[in-house]
C-alpha cells in the first residue's frame, strides 16, 4: 500500500526529471545551431576572401564589374574581410581593396558614422577611413582630434597617420594643447609615420609658444629635416621660455651632430637656468665631439651643479681620445672633478667591454 503524499513526491521527481531533460534538449539545439551558424559564417568568409583575391589580382578589370551581387550575408562577410585585409595591405592592391569597400556601401556609411552619436562607432568609422587612405576624408578626421571622447580622437590621430597627407601635421600639433589634448608621444609617432614633408609645419609650431605643441616639434623636427633644422632648434634652445622645450632641442641637436650647434650648446651648458637644460647640452656637445665642444665639456666638469658636472665628464668620456685624456689628468686630481672622472672612464670602459665581451676591464682606482 502507497504511503500518503508518495504520489506527490513521484510526481514531483518526475517532474524534475522532465525539465531537467528539456533543459538538456534546449542546450543541446543551442550548441548544435550555434555551431551551425559558425560554419555558415565560415562559408561566407571563406568564398568573400576569394572573391577579394580574384578582384585585387584582376587589376585590368573594374572592381565593380567583378562584384557578384549577393544577399545581406554575403555583403556583410566581403566586408569583415575587406576590413581586415584593409589593415595590412598598402599600395595597388590596398586601392583596389578600398574601392571594394566603396561600391558595397561600407565607405559611405562610415562617412556619415562620424558624425553621429556613439563614441564606438565614430572611433570605428574614423579608423576605416584612415585604412582607405583618401584624401578626401581629411576634413571628415580633422575635426575628431577634438572629439568629446578620447578614444574617437586616438582613433583620428591614427586614421591621419594612416592617410598619409602631410597637410594633416598642424592640426594634429594643434591637437597636442587645449582641454582635449592628446598624449603628445601619440602625436609625435603620428608626425613621425607623415614623413619629412611636415617640415614646415614643425617649424612653425616650434616658433610658436604652445608649450606641448613646441616640445613635440623639438623631438620630430631633427628627425627628418637634418642640418635644415638645426637654425630653427639652436633658436629654440636659446629662446623659448620652457625648459622640456630647450631640452628636447638640446637632445635633437646632439643627435644631428653637427658642429655648428656648438656655439649655442656651450651657450646653454654655461648659462642657462635649468639644471636640466644645462645637462642635456652636455649630452649633446658629448654626441657632436669635436675640439670646442670638448673645451666647453672640461669647463663643464667642475660646474657646481652635480648633474651638470657629471653629464660633462661621461660626455667628455664619449668625445674620444682628447676627451678620455682630459678624465685621466682630472682623476689623478683631488676634489669633486676626480671622482666624476673616475665614474665616467668606468662606465665607458664597462660600455665597451660589452660591446666586446671577451675584453677584460680595467677599473679606475
Amino acid at each position: 500500500m502507497i504511503a500518503p503524499g508518495a504520489g506527490v513526491v513521484v510526481f514531483v521527481l518526475v517532474g524534475l526529471l522532465g525539465l531537467i531533460v528539456g533543459m538538456a534538449v534546449v542546450i543541446l539545439i543551442h550548441k548544435v545551431a550555434r555551431s551551425v551558424l559558425r560554419w555558415r559564417r565560415r562559408e561566407y568568409l571563406d568564398a568573400a576572401r576569394r572573391a577579394l583575391v580574384q578582384i585585387v589580382a584582376d587589376e585590368d578589370e573594374a572592381v565593380a564589374a567583378l562584384l557578384v551581387p549577393g544577399g545581406r550575408r554575403e555583403t556583410r562577410a566581403l566586408e569583415a574581410v575587406s576590413r581586415e585585409m584593409l589593415a595590412k595591405t598598402r599600395g595597388a592592391s590596398g586601392a583596389r581593396i578600398a574601392e571594394v569597400l566603396e561600391c558595397i556601401g561600407t565607405t559611405r556609411r562610415a562617412r556619415r558614422r562620424v558624425g553621429r552619436p556613439g563614441a564606438i562607432g565614430r572611433a570605428r568609422a574614423a579608423t576605416l577611413l584612415g585604412h582607405t587612405r583618401l584624401e578626401g576624408d581629411l576634413v571628415l578626421l580633422i575635426p575628431l582630434l577634438t572629439d568629446r571622447s578620447r578614444d574617437v580622437r586616438l582613433a583620428a590621430t591614427s586614421a591621419l597617420a594612416a592617410l598619409g597627407h602631410a597637410s594633416a601635421a598642424p592640426a594634429l600639433l594643434a591637437s597636442a594643447d587645449g582641454r582635449r589634448r592628446l598624449p603628445t608621444g601619440t602625436i609625435a609617432a603620428a608626425l613621425v609615420t607623415l614623413g619629412p614633408d611636415t617640415g614646415e609645419a614643425l617649424r612653425d609650431a616650434l616658433r610658436l609658444a604652445e608649450p606641448r605643441a613646441s616640445l613635440i616639434a623639438a623631438n620630430v623636427l631633427g628627425r627628418f629635416n637634418g642640418p635644415s633644422a638645426i637654425p630653427e632648434l639652436c633658436a629654440a634652445l636659446t629662446q623659448n621660455g620652457w625648459s622640456d622645450v630647450r631640452r628636447a632641442a638640446a637632445a635633437a641637436l646632439g643627435g644631428l651632430g653637427s658642429p655648428d650647434a656648438v656655439a649655442e650648446l656651450a651657450a646653454a651648458l654655461h648659462g642657462d637656468g635649468d639644471v636640466g637644460v644645462r645637462a642635456a647640452a652636455a649630452s649633446a656637445l658629448g654626441e657632436i665631439g669635436s675640439s670646442d665642444a670638448v673645451d666647453a665639456l672640461r669647463r663643464g666638469v667642475v660646474d657646481r651643479a652635480h648633474l651638470v658636472a657629471r653629464s660633462s665628464a661621461i660626455a667628455l668620456a664619449r668625445s674620444g681620445a682628447r676627451g678620455e685624456a682630459i678624465l685621466i689628468a682630472m682623476d689623478a686630481r683631488a676634489g669633486k672633478e676626480a671622482a666624476h672622472a673616475t665614474e665616467a672612464l668606468t662606465m665607458q670602459r664597462l660600455a665597451e667591454s660589452r660591446r666586446r665581451p671577451n675584453s677584460r676591464v680595467r677599473l679606475v682606482a
